[in-house]
Parts: structure tokens; sequence; C-alpha cells
């Protein structure tokens, strides 16, 4: 459902499996000194999703929990606290996505901002919120995205500094009456909001298949934009008037599912379907409008999450791993201070990490582990004097 599941089956890896990484079980690993590694599960969530920095040591952490063994997800928010190590819920949030995840969360110095999904009559209709961490009062933002948006998804939160970008998917009915996912970009100002879909260049908005807007990262005043459109990889940056498409000059079947700024240098991930059969994890920094590949040394699998302090970038994948179970997904983060050659940090079957921030002087990374085909537990991973 969320970005990360578009990685093609397990039992098509078995089939054509080009690299395996041998490590076992539970296996974690940090081959740079100086760097601690904390691991910690959060069984409040199910799956997280999003984090967002908060001031005075905390985060919060925006997922999904699966109640009724399973067959009701409610959408959850918590404030996690570095300090004390208490993850408290906030109950009246949920409210807003029943039957429905939280996919994603932005702050702004007072507000956090959070999107998703509930589930109405049967249909997921997207579900925008924003609440005041000094008042603890909430407003629901969800009109804004009607009427053209109400079927659909929030996938991406941004504040850029001065304003928020708001993105996702939105199910809407063609005039033959057939049904199209088609993206939206929204932007809230202090004056209002203002829509943006139309702005965006046509490959990101080609109807009749699966349109998303799955990440947004900004820096000073230029925001990434990427997804997918009905086949291809698609991205584009925003100046906040207007946006400039990203060129990829090959074949480039699949989907762009992160984004950072490392200083100046504009970077996204994904996922390279050229070969359905065989998902490769794509890197690529932007240069004068061109997404440059960059090498990595696995060859299936999905760049989930990126994150970058000034001297570093930090890349998470999901890879397929040899465990005593037979073959199956798990995380890998890599660490580089020049997009050459790569530091393994940290590496861990059944697990995916959603999304990485940095963090005062950490990287903290989000997403869940899997302890059988039901069965899932959100937690944090924290690379603690990462920059």
């Amino acid at each position: 459902m969320k970005k990360t599941l578009k990685i093609t089956s397990i039992v098509v890896i078995i089939l054509c499996l080009i690299v395996i990484i041998p490590l076992g079980v539970g296996y974690i690993q940090s081959s740079r000194e100086h760097i601690d590694i904390n691991y910690i599960t959060l069984p409040s969530f199910s799956k997280i999703y999003s984090l967002a920095p908060l001031s005075d040591g905390k985060i919060a952490i925006g997922g999904v929990k699966f109640l009724n063994n399973n067959s009701n997800p409610e959408g959850i928010v918590a404030l996690y606290n570095f300090v004390n190590k208490s993850c408290i819920i906030l109950q009246n949030i949920s409210n807003y996505f029943k039957g429905g995840y939280v996919y994603a969360l932005g702050y702004n110095g007072s507000d956090v901002v959070i999107g998703g999904s509930t589930r109405i009559n049967g249909d997921l209709h997207t579900s925008l919120v924003e609440y005041d961490l000094n008042t603890n009062t909430l407003v629901n933002l969800s009109n804004i995205l009607s009427p053209f948006y109400n079927l659909g998804q929030v996938l991406s939160i941004d504040w850029t500094g001065s304003y928020w970008l708001i993105g996702g998917d939105a199910y809407i009915i063609g005039i033959n009456g057939q049904t199209c996912l088609v993206p939206f970009l929204i932007e809230i100002n202090i004056h209002g909001h203002k829509d943006l879909s139309s702005s965006l260049p046509l490959d990101m908005r080609i109807l009749g298949g699966s349109d998303e807007i799955y990440t947004i990262s900004t820096s000073d005043g230029r925001s990434i934009i990427g997804g997918a459109n009905t086949i291809n990889m698609t991205a584009s940056i925003f100046n906040g008037t207007n946006f400039t498409i990203v060129k990829f000059n090959y074949y480039h079947f699949g989907v762009i599912l992160t984004s950072a700024w490392w200083n100046s240098i504009a970077l996204i991930g994904g996922e390279n379907q050229t070969q359905p059969n065989t998902p490769v994890p794509y890197l690529a920094e932007i240069y004068n409008g061109d997404a440059i590949p960059i090498s990595l040394k696995y060859q299936i699998g999905v760049v989930s999450a990126l994150a970058s302090t000034p001297a570093n970038v930090y890349i998470a994948l999901k890879v397929p791993f040899n465990t005593n179970n037979g073959i199956a997904y798990g995380t890998v983060i890599l660490e580089t201070n020049n997009l050459k050659s790569f530091t393994t940090l940290f590496s861990k079957p059944f697990v995916t990490i959603e999304e990485m921030i940095p963090y005062n002087n950490d990287v903290v990374g989000v997403g869940y582990e899997q302890y059988n085909n039901i069965e899932y537990t959100g937690f944090l991973v924290i690379l603690s004097n990462a920059g």
C-alpha cells in the first residue's frame, strides 16, 4: 500500500537472485568507529512511516496500528522522548485516521501537520490535520483537499520555511467512467492554500495509471518533488514559483520514493524497474537538471530512505538477505562522504526503514519489523555521533 510495498515479490527474487547478503537473523554491524547504533522497538505501532524532529529532545512519529487481528488499521501519532525513552500516543489524532494510515509528518517550530488516509463507507479518503504542540489543539485541514482530491492518500509533507507543501495521490473518475489515480500538490501559506497540481510538469501527471508524489524535500528555497507516473519515475525542482523537470535521459521505469539535500546537492532514491522481475536500488544526484545515477553494489532491492548531515549521506536500502529461514528482505544502512564509496553501518533482515532524518548529532530512522505474514512492530534506529 505504501511506497516500499512496490518492490517485486520475494518469490521472484528467489527465482532470479543476483546478490544475496550472507548475514544471519538479527545481525547488526557498524564498520565505522565512534558511531553507536541503538535499535528500539515500539509495540504501540505496527508500522512507522514518518517522523519529524521537534524541540526538547523529542520527535513526532506516525504510522499505523493493526487492530482486530489486523483487519482494522488505525493511523496513530506519538511523541518520542529521547531523554526518558517514553512514547506517548496522541489519542485524539487517531479519530481522523480510522481505518487508514498516517504516512507523512511535518513540523514548522510550533505545529505538526499530519497526513494520510481514513476509511469512510469502505473508501480511502485523504486526511490532513494540524496539531498545535503548545495548546494541544487540532485543526482538520482535510477540506483543503476536497472535492477534487477527496478520495486518496496524503503521502508527503514538507515545511519549506515559509509555506507547507502537501503531496499525494487521488482517485478521479474520467469522462468515460474510468477511474484514474492522479498526483496532487497543495501549497498552504499564511494567506490560505493554492493547488499546484496543474502546474506540475506533464511527465508527473499522465492520466490512466498510477501517479503519486511520494517525497518532498526542501533546502534554500528549492524543493525536490518525486514520485512516479504510469510507468516511469518522476522528479522536479520547485523554486516557489516554477517547476523544472528532472531529465533522466535513459530508460527510467520505476519510482522515486525518497529525496534529500546534501549541502547544495539534490539526491533522489527509489527503485528502477527497467527489468520488471529484478528491481534495482536507484540512487541519483540531480546536476543541471539531469539525474546522474550513483552506483551501488546491490543489484536487487530499493532505496527506501535518505538523510544527510553536513559531512555525510545516509542511504537505507531494502534488499534480500540469506537467513536461517531462507531468503527474506531486510535493511542495510550505508554511509558516504563522497557518493563513490560506501560504508555499511547497519544490516538487519526482516526490517524495513521508511524514513530517516538528521537530529542533533544523530541520524534517526523509523520503520517496522516483520515476524510473520501478519505480525509487525514499529521501531526506531538511532545512529549516534553520525554527524
